[in-house]
């Protein structure tokens, strides 16, 4: 495994409570994207969920 340099954070300004799926139908339907923004998206209560 290639040694990683680099990691980026984004945060994603939508409520805690706002859940993975409609955050990946806002890139789709309102953003026209056809693969999720991110690689991966952290909830609230650590769980992380890999979209690529």
């Amino acid at each position: 495994m290639r040694e990683i340099k680099y990691l980026a954070v984004h945060c994603t300004a939508t409520p805690q409570t706002t859940s993975v799926e409609s955050i990946k139908h806002y890139w789709k339907a309102h953003l026209g994207w056809k693969m999720p923004g991110y690689h991966f998206i952290i909830k609230p209560n650590g769980e992380v969920v890999q979209l690529l």
